[in-house]
């Protein structure tokens, strides 16, 4: 049964960085939704209530137009091992660009990775926290990053 949540808690934020996938999902405008699934490597916790996504080049940039129409956000996490879970944070988001002051202070929360092809960073606020239960997912095997991203993220 789902279980509701006003923010992150110590047992989110470990099951969330134990991840090494989520799915973002978007829309704005009456569109259709818009689903993409993101490495964990770009996410950061910055707060209960706060996590920021780095946004590479190479991809389209939809989530970006949702949030600039006033779009909800919303992040997905699943277990894949033995232990069932799937967690949701539920968002708004805005979209922090190389050209706005905030972004290097941003950036730093990626201290000590050198990284190309940022384009934004996404700051979501976080309005709700949703776990269920997690059955119906398969379990899957991580074998590690794809060589294009660790040639973005060295």
């Amino acid at each position: 049964m789902a279980k509701m949540f006003d923010s992150m808690n110590a047992d989110h934020v470990a099951f969330i960085n134990a991840q090494k996938l989520f799915f973002t999902a978007s829309s704005a405008g009456g569109r259709d939704a818009n689903v993409s699934p993101k490495g964990i490597f770009p996410l950061k916790i910055l707060g209960p209530n706060e996590v920021a996504v780095l946004d590479l080049f190479g991809s389209g940039n939809r989530t970006a137009e949702d949030i600039a129409e006033g779009g909800r956000v919303t992040l997905m996490f699943c277990s894949f091992d033995e232990e069932p879970l799937i967690l949701r944070l539920f968002c708004y988001g805005e979209a922090i660009r190389p050209d706005d002051a905030r972004f290097e202070k941003f950036l730093s929360n990626w201290s000590g990775t050198k990284m190309d092809g940022v384009r934004q960073i996404f700051s979501y606020k976080v309005t709700m926290v949703q776990t269920s239960c997690g059955y119906g997912v398969p379990k899957f095997r991580y074998e590690g990053e794809k060589k294009f991203a660790s040639k973005l993220l060295r």
